[in-house]
């Protein structure tokens, strides 16, 4: 009988442990933490359609925009994704411009394909012009 109630006292303690009382959330002081990305917008630029292997594309942001961030893709005529291999992706020095080099993946025949290159530009809080 000891036992039975000695286990039944520890489950009971590990429920109240597991499952506190619901409490209500504190709210923030500090409403400063989270920063907007004022003028986001998406640029992006494709190559010609061709059996070219490798292909370099440079994708430009609109005047007082700076690049955060770019992605890539192969492409087919229908912008069906290819298995294409990145040689190259960086931002320009000043933070204006993306350039992205890859390559069509392997394939026994060069299939037609087209780099496409998409940006992520925002508003500039400072220029290096």
């Amino acid at each position: 009988m000891k036992r039975a109630t000695i286990s039944a006292m520890l489950m009971a303690i590990v429920f109240i442990a597991c499952n506190p009382e619901p409490t209500t959330p504190t709210p923030p002081t500090n409403t400063a933490s989270c920063a907007v990305i004022a003028g986001y917008e998406l640029v992006s630029a494709t190559t010609d359609l061709n059996k070219n292997t490798n292909k370099q594309l440079i994708v430009k942001c609109p005047t007082g925009k700076n690049v955060i961030s770019a992605g890539w893709a192969a492409l087919d005529s229908t912008n069906a994704i290819y298995d294409g291999v990145l040689n190259y992706s960086m931002p320009s020095y000043y933070g204006k411009e993306w350039m992205v080099n890859a390559s069509i993946g392997t394939y026994a025949t060069i299939p037609n394909w087209k780099l496409k290159v998409t940006c992520i530009c925002a508003d500039t809080c400072a220029t290096k012009e």
